[in-house]
């Protein structure tokens, strides 16, 4: 690894021979989601550079590109400063960090070194909506996204938020699965998030749907509709209740099996630490600080996000379909028009349930 981090020849013969290989890659990459993904990213990520970037190039540049190229990408970027290493095993920490030392501590600093830029994507006030079609999708989806400012994750009070945002999208996730169990549903399956999205720079609230052949504009609307049932009326007790448990489970579990836990795990959690700064307090502070968290947690504080989230800046609405007949693809007048239609329909609240006590 200390020879890739700085002493690569990079032979102009090898470079050759690879440039085929990484042809060969990017023709494999070219499937329907990939081909889908470029005719949307342009409009979802509207005038900025993550629009028309993606990672592996394009033909005619892997096909161009100069060996001085490339040997100068490598000066410019893969440097310590730039660079971590991460060991997890069953290993003597202390003699493996004098090693880790040893071995690369005589690579030299870089000097001058090129500043490493974050792009921004710009904000709109308008929806904006995107239709992909291709003769190999194998079946329709939707996808509604409400771009965020990214928020720090370094305070006790910037968990809670983010425990409080698993908690928002766990109660619609759960409404989305009734629906997909009444006879004839709206979609095939759904879910939400809110997370990281493509551009480092954004964090989204998405809902997705995958949808039947002549059930788009359907599936669109009652997305919509859930998304805006929530706006108005929250989510009711014994949902948050229902909530909390299942949460809390799934921590009880992680916790109870963390002497199973793969080393992969443990090296994804410090690569995104190194990355994007996630902190890694571990399974035990996070059991611990759930558990806690949980018995106070308020539910007004968890509807507070959907007017925080649902906004009509910064929404993009996505349809990615098979190119084939039979498919009813919503035209962007129809989705405008969905969307009008849900802003002025008229929508009951969740009814309360009462959660069993036992089996």
């Amino acid at each position: 690894m200390e020879d890739w981090a700085h002493n690569a020849l990079l032979d102009s013969a090898e470079i050759e021979k690879e440039r085929g290989v990484v042809i060969e890659e990017w023709r494999l990459s070219r499937g329907a989601d990939e081909r889908m993904m470029k005719q949307t990213l342009p409009v979802q990520y509207k005038g900025s550079l993550y629009a028309d970037r993606l990672p592996i190039g394009n033909k005619t540049s892997l096909e161009t590109f100069s060996h001085a190229a490339l040997r100068r990408f490598y000066t410019e970027w893969y440097r310590p400063d730039l660079q971590a290493i991460v060991v997890v095993g069953d290993i003597d920490v202390n003699e493996m960090e004098q090693k880790i030392k040893d071995v690369f501590g005589d690579i030299p600093a870089a000097t001058n070194s090129r500043k490493r830029e974050s792009f921004n994507v710009p904000d709109h006030t308008e929806t904006l909506s995107v239709v992909a079609k291709d003769k190999e999708a194998a079946f329709p989806s939707v996808e509604v996204m409400y771009k965020k400012e990214v928020q720090p994750e370094v305070t006790i009070g910037d968990y809670v938020r983010y425990m409080n945002s698993q908690i928002f999208t766990g109660m619609l996730n759960n409404r989305f699965r009734e629906l997909s169990l009444k006879p004839n549903p709206p979609f095939v399956g759904a879910g939400s998030y809110y997370g990281s999205s493509y551009a480092r720079s954004k964090d989204a609230y998405q809902l997705y749907a995958n949808s039947s052949d002549t059930g788009i504009a359907r599936t669109l609307n009652t997305l919509l509709e859930e998304n805006r049932r929530v706006l108005l009326y929250g989510f009711t007790a014994s949902e948050f209740e229902l909530q909390k448990k299942q949460m809390l489970s799934a921590y009880e579990k992680i916790f109870n099996e963390r002497e199973k836990e793969e080393s992969a795990k443990y090296v994804d959690e410090y690569v995104n630490n190194f990355l994007v700064n996630e902190p890694i307090p571990g399974i035990e502070w996070e059991y611990d600080f759930v558990k806690q968290y949980l018995a106070q947690a308020r539910l007004d504080d968890i509807n507070k996000l959907a007017t925080q989230w649902i906004t009509k800046e910064n929404m993009v609405v996505t349809v990615n379909a098979p190119d084939k007949e039979g498919i009813k693809i919503p035209s962007a007048g129809e989705i405008n028009k969905v969307m009008a239609a849900v802003e002025t329909a008229k929508l009951e609240p969740v009814k309360e349930k009462m959660l069993a006590t036992s089996l």
